[in-house]
């Protein structure tokens, strides 16, 4: 081998084995100072993956084992709680046998009925009050609840804690009562009174008005009749009576007013007057003295004359609707003669027609004082009566009963009509209306006044309870009531009588008046009766086993609940050791044969230092080859 002193390489040589057990006794002492075998990723990196996953296993199927074991808990307050309602349940069952029998009187049944509905109210407690950590488990509000017992998503058991629950009333239990009439009633918030103030000019009202009107307005007569005022196309005032039937509902304050013709218009303008056979007609002369032995004529020119010994005197007719026609002559002392025409008048045998649309009136009052014609309109009623209208200024008008009378000359016709009396009809605003109201209980906008049997009301009872739904509260006799009705409509009072609880039902009458302008209400209510108990349901210890098993069924159904979690826990327990077991094999440190690896690579530490050494010294032979030069 050439002796060198520029590259020493088995010093070289021997500082690389030196380094290699230097770290081989590094590896053994992190090992055995940690007690793994694998302390990061260069030490094992498919081993350190493996591992970290089993380790995430364990701690999840451990935290699912802690969840099994909060799951069993509910379970265990839940069945507990079923445990008490069911002894509730079959206390009831006992108490209703007992209060069956026909035996006892109507005070020993209500005394078997108050430790019922103790009973009962204990059920609902029972319902409202079991909780796990804040979870009601029978009331049905937690619904489906999933408990996570593996470390899995997958890993789940579904426990029903839903549906209706076990309170009374999802048990079938409301009102539940042994003794007494059957029957089931139902509750009765809505009721059916009377409305007043029914404003007709209010944004909260609505009026149908008839069809066909333009200006309408709502009106009376002194009777108390009620019109719809409107305008003909003279602009005049018509008059149609209607029927009305106004609703009001206190739910949305508004009210409705349906206004229904119940004829033709009041006044219309006067029809012809026909023809009508005359009989006898009164025959004066012009000091109105009765004419003997003449007759009544009419010449070709239409005039009218008085026949009498051949002498023809003129005279105008006076006539009105109905009655004696009468001929006054104008003058006795000129008569004309049979010579004076051409031909002969002929006999007067009917009134002629008349138009009092198209021929000039005069209007008299009572009294026989002419009316201004410009403010006055003769008008016909639908019974054929004929009326003056008359203006009086500021839009309104007075209606006087009239008679129609006509005086016919044969060359001028005048036609007069006065009134009959100084009574008149006249319309005036109607503001509001009263009709009908439909009624829904609520304390912000109903008040009620209760009268018991005894006589004794108690004003302002209405109330809400715990569940928002309106009562009557009557501290001083110690009840409650609402409002029901029973199959065959009729109503009735519930009320709840005293601490026991004892269901009582009142025949009831009530009135209900709701002032529409501003939407209040005074309900009054009376006890109208004795009263009187319903037997609900018909079939109560029926009823009461269908309870029992509907919670033996809940009870067997959490009871398999708890079976599962048992196996669960177990299996989790299992697994869970196994696969930290393996999870050790890979990660944890084997002490025995670390110990051994960590020797020797001491000693092969110790024996390279060694032996760098030697081959450090190896160049100072070099030395002593020039020494001898």
């Amino acid at each position: 081998m050439a002796l060198t002193i520029a590259s020493n390489v088995l010093a070289l040589s021997a500082s690389l084995q030196a380094g290699k057990a230097g770290n081989a006794v590094g590896d053994t002492i992190r090992r055995l100072s940690s007690g793994l075998r694998i302390n990061s990723a260069r030490d094992d990196a498919a081993g350190l993956a493996i591992a970290s996953r089993m380790r995430v296993q364990v701690s999840g199927l451990n935290q699912a084992r802690r969840n099994a074991g909060d799951g069993q808990s509910m379970l265990e307050t839940a069945s507990g709680a079923l445990d008490s309602l069911s002894a509730r349940l079959q206390r009831i069952r006992d108490l209703s046998v007992q209060g069956l029998n026909g035996t006892l009187s109507l005070t020993d049944t209500d005394a078997v009925q108050a430790e019922i509905n103790a009973n009962l109210k204990e059920i609902d407690r029972l319902t409202q009050q079991s909780t796990f950590n804040g979870l009601r488990l029978l009331d049905g509000s937690a619904g489906m609840v999933n408990l996570q017992v593996g470390a899995n998503d997958s890993d789940k058991l579904s426990v029903n804690l839903g549906g209706s629950g076990f309170g009374v009333n999802a048990l079938g239990l409301k009102d539940f009562t042994i003794a007494g009439l059957p029957g089931t009633v139902s509750g009765l918030s809505v009721l059916q009174g009377r409305s007043t103030n029914v404003m007709i000019d209010s944004p909260t009202t609505t009026v149908h008005w008839p069809a066909g009107s333009t200006s309408p307005n709502l009106v009376r007569d002194v009777s108390g009749t009620i019109y719809v005022q409107d305008v003909d196309g003279a602009g005049k005032p018509t008059y149609q009576q209607v029927g009305y039937r106004p609703t009001t509902d206190t739910v949305t304050g508004l009210s409705d007013v349906a206004l229904s013709p119940s004829g033709p218009p009041v006044f219309q303008s006067p029809a012809a007057v026909a023809s009508r056979a005359i009989g006898v007609p009164s025959l004066l002369d012009n000091t109105n003295a009765p004419i003997a032995g003449a007759s009544l004529v009419q010449a070709d020119d239409g005039r009218y004359f008085i026949l009498k010994a051949g002498n023809y005197y003129q005279a105008s007719l006076g006539f009105g609707t109905s009655g004696t026609v009468t001929a006054k002559a104008a003058d006795m002392t000129s008569p004309l003669t049979a010579a004076d025409f051409s031909t002969l008048p002929a006999t007067v045998t009917q009134t002629p027609p008349v138009d009092p649309a198209a021929d000039t009136v005069a209007f008299q009052d009572a009294s026989g004082v002419s009316l201004s014609a410009s403010a006055s309109r003769l008008l016909q009623r639908n019974n054929g009566t004929y009326v003056i209208e008359v203006d009086t200024g500021g839009g309104n008008f007075r209606y006087y009963d009239a008679a129609l009378t006509m005086s016919d000359d044969g060359t001028t016709r005048t036609m007069t009509a006065r009134a009959v009396s100084t009574t008149y009809q006249s319309f005036t605003d109607l503001p509001s209306v009263s009709g009908d109201s439909t009624v829904t209980i609520d304390p912000a906008k109903v008040s009620v006044n209760y009268t018991d049997r005894n006589g004794v009301t108690y004003g302002n009872v209405l109330g809400l309870d715990a569940s928002g739904n309106y009562v009557f509260n009557l501290p001083q006799s110690a009840k409650t009531g609402t409002l029901v009705t029973a199959q065959d409509g009729s109503q009735y009072i519930r009320t709840v009588n005293g601490s026991e609880d004892v269901l009582i039902f009142y025949p009831l009458t009530f009135t209900a008046l709701t002032d529409a302008s501003t939407n209040t209400t005074v309900l009054n209510v009376v006890e109208a009766g004795e009263g009187i108990r319903l037997k609900q349901p018909l079939d109560p210890l029926a009823t009461l086993d269908r309870a029992l098993a509907a919670v033996d069924a809940q009870r067997s159904l959490l009871g398999a609940a708890q079976n599962r979690l048992d196996s669960i826990t177990n299996a989790q327990q299992t697994t869970a050791t196994n696969l930290d077991t393996a999870r050790s094999r890979i990660e944890d440190a084997d002490y025995a044969a670390e110990v051994s690896k960590m020797t020797a690579a001491q000693i092969v530490s110790q024996a390279a230092t060694a032996m760098l050494a030697q081959a450090n010294q190896q160049s100072q032979s070099v030395l002593s080859l020039l020494g001898r030069n």
